[in-house]
């Protein structure tokens, strides 16, 4: 099986097997995948936390499509990853990504937004900021519990963090929706940039189909 060629991709250190692998791990979104991707999580003192940056984002990035399917369990992964102060903060935007991803409950929304208020770190606080506040703009039926969170958690924060300048991360959500037809579309963008540059380290993008009001 696949999870066993990562297994060995990992053992002999071949860094492009890795991160293509945890491609086809991530499309393909079975919680099977889990366990092996955690193992090469940068979770603080595990022997995955000396691996490349780059196998870190493909293997967080692998964990969105396992979001719909075991939410309690990539919570609990990306809120470690998010909280992690030690991990570089492109890291931590990627599992704020992954977090909302798993469609969390108002008091986890209302949890982070409470991080925010004391993260130091410019770049993830207004990313976060941006993330809950693109989301309140959803008119999905299946997004309007994240809505309302956010809409909870934005009037916590300060609105000093929609920071518009090109040197701090965005992100960007849209959707449209036929109640009647109980068909829609949505689209999700995310510039992850660092503040010494205007140019963005990671662009993040995905697109989603809604029939009957599941995604």
């Amino acid at each position: 099986p696949i999870q066993d060629l990562l297994a060995e991709a990992v053992a002999k250190d071949n860094v492009q097997d890795i991160i293509m692998i945890l491609k086809v791990l991530g499309n393909a979104g079975h919680p099977a995948s889990l366990k092996p991707i955690t193992k090469i999580l940068p979770i603080h003192g595990t022997a995955a936390a000396s691996l490349p940056m780059r196998v870190h984002v493909g293997a967080i990035m692998a964990l969105r499509n396992i979001a719909k399917k075991e939410p309690r369990m990539i919570q609990e992964l990306a809120l470690q990853l998010y909280m992690d102060k030690s991990l570089h903060p492109e890291l931590r935007m990627l599992a704020c990504i992954v977090l909302f991803e798993t469609r969390p409950a108002i008091g986890l929304v209302i949890s982070l937004a409470n991080i925010v208020k004391t993260e130091k770190n410019l770049q993830v606080a207004s990313f976060t900021y941006a993330h809950m506040k693109s989301l309140i703009r959803s008119i999905a039926v299946i997004h309007a519990s994240d809505a309302a969170a956010c809409n909870v958690a934005i009037k916590i924060l300060s609105p000093r963090l929609d920071r518009p300048s090109l040197r701090y991360s965005k992100a960007f959500y849209m959707d449209i929706y036929n109640s009647p037809l109980m068909l829609g579309a949505a689209a999700s963008a995310f510039y992850i940039n660092d503040a010494a540059t205007i140019l963005p380290r990671s662009l993040v993008a995905k697109t989603s189909a809604y029939f009957a009001g599941a995604a």
